[in-house]
């Protein structure tokens, strides 16, 4: 049996998918082959558009699937709409203002210029 066949033995023989669920909210992680090794693809819905993630680590995948999973339960669609530029500009907007105690609005609001 080639290198190939086998891996793709092992692979059939172990489990390929997991869901996560949270009330209605419902966020499926796949098993990913990549080269030679294994990612992590998180599936979910968001007014009507499919979503998918990769991770390199179930682990993470399935951290990540339980915390999108909550926020569509509770109807937090804002955060999983982010994109990862998105979300690192704000959490470092937050770590420079929260030892003023200042709110993100207004700093906005206060900019020079307005």
């Amino acid at each position: 049996m080639s290198a190939k066949k086998a891996k793709s033995a092992q692979v059939s023989e172990q489990k390929t998918r997991w869901v996560v669920e949270r009330g209605s909210a419902v966020v499926k992680i796949y098993l990913t082959p990549h080269g030679d090794s294994n990612c992590y693809t998180i599936s979910y819905w968001v007014d009507g558009k499919r979503k998918r993630q990769v991770f390199p680590k179930l682990q993470e995948a399935k951290d990540e699937a339980a915390a999108i999973a909550t926020q569509l339960t509770s109807g937090d669609l804002g955060l999983a709409e982010l994109t990862s530029a998105d979300r690192a500009s704000y959490l470092r907007a937050r770590a420079l203002l929260d030892p003023s105690g200042t709110s993100l609005e207004f700093a906005a609001s206060d900019t020079p210029g307005r």
